[in-house]
């Protein structure tokens, strides 16, 4: 289980590292993987702007952050002028995920609400676990059960059900059952970059080929809910 990172001392030194191992002054984009609930946002925000005050970051953004935590810290800087976190990174692909398949508890999936939160607020979304493991490539069956993360936490009916629309509109836009699947993500109505694994130089062409395949609003919501 993974632990948030966020009293004055531990940002610091994780900064301080940060800097070395890169070989740099500045980070451009500084990400806080964990929330720590125990902790108020205000002092957070407070303790990223002198870091941005003092050139070491230039931006910031949050991980497995709830939209309630988010959207506290985003009021409180705006209200006092500081810096808001320009991103937002969740566990998100087109599969819906088995709540019992999640080993570790302080992930925090995309839901409805965050969805609709990005969607009103524009906010950027870079979202991990992109591609569910590979399951839209086309490899899974639910007979099939050969890899037991993929099975744990991706096997239901919505899935084979997305997956089998996605098989048809790869099918009619002559691609891959993994570009569409990214593009269900890169053509949402606010910034989308998703986090991609690659094992193979198809999978790695297959992922970058995805950036040029654009959805229209009724396919996404077709993918997602089979309208």
């Amino acid at each position: 289980m993974s632990k948030g990172r966020l009293t004055r001392e531990e940002i610091a030194v994780d900064l301080d590292n940060s800097l070395l191992n890169l070989g740099t002054d500045v980070i451009d984009l500084y990400w806080l993987h964990r929330d720590d609930i125990t902790r108020p946002v205000e002092e957070i925000i407070d303790m990223l702007d002198e870091h941005v005050q003092a050139g070491r970051i230039r931006y910031f953004a949050c991980s497995n952050w709830t939209v309630e935590r988010i959207e506290a810290a985003r009021q409180y800087a705006v209200s006092t002028g500081k810096p808001v976190f320009v991103a937002n990174q969740m566990q998100w692909s087109l599969a819906e995920v088995n709540s019992e398949g999640v080993a570790d508890p302080t992930t925090v999936q995309m839901d409805g609400r965050m969805l609709d939160y990005h969607i009103s607020t524009g906010l950027t979304a870079i979202p991990y676990t992109s591609q569910a493991q590979g399951f839209f490539s086309g490899k899974y069956r639910p007979e099939e059960r050969t890899k037991a993360s993929v099975v744990d936490m991706f096997y239901n009916d919505v899935n084979f059900g997305r997956l089998r629309r996605v098989q048809e509109l790869a099918q009619q836009l002559s691609c891959s059952g993994t570009e569409v699947a990214l593009a269900y993500l890169t053509s949402q109505s606010f910034p989308t970059f998703p986090i991609i694994g690659c094992r193979t130089l198809q999978q790695l062409d297959e992922s970058v080929r995805a950036g040029d395949l654009q959805l229209d609003a009724q396919t996404v919501g077709y993918l997602r809910d089979g309208r």
